[in-house]
């Protein structure tokens, strides 16, 4: 397992790039996160770019100045937990004891009094960088914990009487309803504090698809194969619905190759899977084929253009929310446009280099990190020119700065 340091991370994308050490087995030391800035109101979270910011700020803005304000640790003893109420919109910090034991947590809380408190979920990775979401090797923060999402509702009414955490429904825009009663986060096993970035992660966890009603529909386009294009005369990128349940049942679900593209770019990846392809049609997919790509900083894939007949693929956002059509092929169109060919010109120069024995992986590292770092929000829309809808900065919303 990979470990790093990622108190100077963005929080919204994945580390950039890998520092390697050469010796006779050349392995990977860490990942290097993107050189941030802090956020000037909770001086708390880093963003590598103003785009960035301006993309967690619907998530960051509910904690942003409530962090700022909480009092200083009354005790030794007290962590820093996120509160969500069920009759308030906002999350809280707060400090409190947490304690275990006989696989109970003992919280010290008035609303825990009474309680069986033996009714949690555990949020595995406590950063959405460190997230070991099958897009690849996991990548862990040197000091990785997990999340504990704690309810302080008695298991025997949390579904009948309780009424439905009226926080959490608002933070997902009323797609999570399932949370009865007040709930607690906090960090396990140990006594670290949760931050505003801790927040980020249980919001990736809270909207992931497969925890939605099985009723539920999400946005999704289809992107069809040449062969399925041309024998029915339909366009290449096509907006569909696709129900819960059809996601989760999906017996041929695989993210292909490595897309880190889209988690460097909009800070989450892409689900894709198999549609349903008739044979003996041409099943080349070159759109699949470049949002494949793989952009880790290892292994000889890297950039690699896969020319595998994918058939008809089915893509939907990680977090449930609506992709839209314009959106993805304006996305296919930049990596093919304007990152495929810096991929290209740097595996040529991995290719002759590979050819001398005395090649050295830093060198190499050095060339991809630079391409890596071009994979930005900021690049896409100039590149997209503005056409593309992106939301309005809160006025709120603070500056950042350089610390």
């Amino acid at each position: 397992m990979i470990k790093t340091d990622m108190t100077t991370a963005c929080a919204v994308c994945p580390p950039s790039g890998m520092e390697y050490k050469h010796n006779s087995d050349c392995y990977p030391l860490a990942y290097k996160p993107r050189p941030s800035r802090l956020c000037s109101g909770c001086k708390d979270a880093r963003y590598c770019s103003r785009a960035h910011q301006k993309l967690d700020w619907a998530i960051h803005g509910a904690v942003c100045k409530q962090f700022s304000q909480l009092e200083d640790r009354p005790s030794p003893s007290m962590r820093r937990v996120l509160y969500f109420p069920v009759d308030k919109t906002k999350p809280e910090f707060r400090w409190t004891t947490v304690e275990k034991q006989h696989n109970q947590w003992i919280l010290g809380w008035d609303e825990t009094e009474g309680c069986i408190t033996r009714h949690y979920t555990s949020i595995r990775c406590c950063s959405p960088g460190c997230s070991e979401d099958g897009e690849g090797t996991p990548h862990h923060q040197a000091k990785c914990h997990e999340i504990v999402f704690h309810s302080l509702t008695n298991p025997s009414d949390e579904f009948s009487n309780a009424g439905v955490n009226k926080c959490i429904r608002h933070l997902t825009g009323g797609a999570v309803t399932r949370w009865k009663g007040p709930v607690l986060a906090f960090a396990s096993p140990d006594t670290r504090d949760l931050t505003t970035i801790s927040l980020k992660a249980i919001m990736d966890w809270l909207l992931h698809p497969y925890y939605y009603d099985r009723s539920r529909e999400f946005h999704a386009v289809r992107v069809n194969c040449d062969g399925h294009m041309k024998k029915y005369n339909v366009p290449q990128f096509e907006a569909t619905l696709i129900k819960q349940s059809d996601i989760k049942r999906s017996s041929d679900y695989r993210i292909p190759g490595n897309p880190k593209i889209t988690r460097l770019v909009l800070g989450l990846g892409l689900i894709m899977w198999d549609s349903k392809t008739e044979r003996d049609l041409d099943a080349r997919n070159p759109k699949i084929s470049l949002l494949s790509i793989p952009c880790v900083n290892y292994g000889s894939a890297w950039g690699l253009y896969s020319r595998k007949r994918w058939g008809n693929f089915t893509v939907m956002r990680k977090d449930g929310k609506p992709l839209k059509v314009e959106y993805l092929k304006a996305l296919c169109n930049w990596i093919d446009k304007d990152i495929r060919g810096l991929f290209n010109a740097v595996r040529k120069v991995e290719s002759r280099e590979r050819k001398n024995p005395e090649y050295k992986w830093v060198d190499i590292e050095k060339a991809r990190g630079g391409v890596t770092d071009k994979i930005t929000l900021q690049r896409f829309l100039q590149f997209s020119r503005g056409k593309l809808e992106y939301e309005p900065i809160d006025k709120e919303m603070p500056d950042v700065y350089y610390a």
